[in-house]
């Protein structure tokens, strides 16, 4: 809970590979926030997640990103 709060000027954020679980009130009081990307190894956002941020989240849904590098 509360582990992203009150950030007036955050408007995205990127969750990271790993992650499971996004919990109630993860995010609170981020009013301007507009885009959440979520990476697939979530499987549980719980409903109020984004409590107190816009009402018009985007929720983007992302690949698990770079598998290999190479030179």
């Amino acid at each position: 809970k509360n582990t992203i709060t009150d950030l007036e000027k955050l408007e995205e954020l990127h969750f990271s590979e790993g992650t499971k679980t996004i919990e109630s009130y993860a995010v609170e009081s981020c009013p301007n926030l507009k885009r959440v990307f979520i990476p697939e190894s979530v499987e549980t956002v719980s409903p109020d997640a984004f409590s107190g941020c816009g009402d018009d989240i985007e929720i983007i849904r992302v690949p698990t990103g770079i598998h290999e590098v190479t030179k």
